[in-house]
């Protein structure tokens, strides 16, 4: 026998040379006892072989629930899935493995681990994984946390800059208002008292006159729509059969040549609403959806119907309201933005519509959706909460 593989003589141990660790199973336990972290030794067949005591600490199981069985015998089946196709990786290269995934202890507590997996081969052919387990579910919780944090702390930012610019909106509201309101009705009287005395003389003024009336209607439609949009606004809301309501509404809609409407109400429930405001939201989306489809910008698909449908459903506690165009649809760049004060692609306006829109559906205690991509058209879904179905009186 060689020296160098014969087993340590008594008088060597019993003189305190060696350590008497038994076996050389025994040795290999207290070993892999010491190890701190979690760590296993799989066979091809996925069966767990050796496991030490902080693996079975993290699993929750006992060491005899584990070794010889698999993964699918006690962890969700999309983890053992998971754990054995990394375990091919290691067989088939021959590579380490690292990665990080999920493991549910018995207690169904689920862990977050990265398993470090490598392969072994034994003198007599056969193969073996080797992962070592670091826990990181405490630096897990404390990046969600973090995360949540950090969300939360935008969101208190995206509020006080909201806050802060319709602040700023009702300053320049208040200011533009005062500042141009008195010019815009002298200059209103000025050209009327001009359009009275070149009345009938062709001077070829007509046109002038009626393109110079056409903007200083603009510019006090803009004061008005700072004003409305900052100031508080108060509501009055009645019981109202929506679909009642808003077919009188959509009756006095005018739309353009060209342009179709399709109705779809089928909700006989009622909403509590401020028939004016509100009134002024359907009145807006309509306008919007119309717009949409004369954007002289958009070169539509010949024989592309030009349609406008308003649908109306009961949906769980909501009315559930939808003004839906066949339009060019919204840019993916434009639509995050869409709701923000000032925010406007058009050439007229001053981008408060949709963000008044949305003011007046949230004081109904509703909530706005909006569904676009370019070439789609676009759908804006207003839910709002309802009072029950209608009686058949109402109706």
């Amino acid at each position: 026998m060689d020296p160098m593989t014969a087993p340590p003589a008594a008088g060597d141990r019993e003189a305190g040379n060696l350590p008497d660790l038994g076996t050389a199973h025994d040795f290999v336990d207290h070993i892999v006892d010491a190890i701190t972290n979690p760590l296993f030794v799989k066979d091809e067949a996925h069966r767990l072989v050796l496991v030490n005591d902080a693996f079975c600490g993290i699993l929750g199981r006992p060491r005899a629930q584990i070794v010889g069985r698999t993964d699918f015998d006690f962890v969700p089946a999309e983890e053992a899935c998971l754990f054995q196709a990394k375990d091919r990786v290691v067989f088939e290269t021959g590579a380490p493995d690292e990665n990080e995934e999920p493991l549910t202890d018995a207690a169904g507590r689920q862990h977050w681990i990265v398993t470090r997996k490598s392969l072994i081969e034994t003198d007599d052919g056969k193969r073996y994984i080797v992962g070592v387990i670091t826990d990181i579910t405490e630096r897990k919780q404390m990046e969600l946390d973090l995360r949540k944090a950090n969300e939360s702390l935008k969101e208190a930012m995206d509020r006080l800059s909201h806050t802060a610019r319709l602040a700023t909106i009702g300053q320049v509201a208040a200011t533009v208002s005062h500042e141009l309101r008195n010019p815009l009705g002298a200059i209103r009287n000025s050209m009327a008292l001009i359009h009275q005395l070149t009345a009938g003389k062709q001077l070829g003024l007509d046109r002038a006159l009626e393109r110079t009336e056409r903007n200083i209607e603009r510019c006090a439609t803009i004061i008005n729509a700072l004003l409305e949009f900052t100031h508080k606004k108060e509501i009055t809301r009645t019981p109202t059969l929506l679909r009642q309501w808003l077919t009188a509404v959509l009756d006095e809609y005018r739309l353009p040549g060209g342009v179709t409407l399709e109705r779809d109400l089928r909700s006989d429930d009622m909403a509590a609403i401020d028939h004016e405001r509100f009134g002024h939201v359907v009145v807006n989306l309509m306008d919007n959806a119309v717009q949409a489809l004369r954007d002289p910008a958009w070169h539509r698909p010949q024989d592309h119907a030009l349609r406008v449908a308003v649908r109306l459903d009961s949906v769980g506690p909501d009315l559930q309201l939808s003004v839906i165009d066949t339009g060019p649809g919204i840019r993916p760049e434009v639509l995050p933005r869409i709701f923000e004060p000032l925010f406007t692609t058009k050439n007229f306006g001053v981008g408060l519509g949709l963000p008044t829109v949305r003011q007046i559906v949230e004081l109904h205690g509703g909530s706005i959706h909006v569904d676009s991509a370019p070439g789609s058209g676009t759908a804006v879904t207003i839910r709002l909460p309802r009072q029950g179905a209608a009686s058949a009186a109402a109706a």
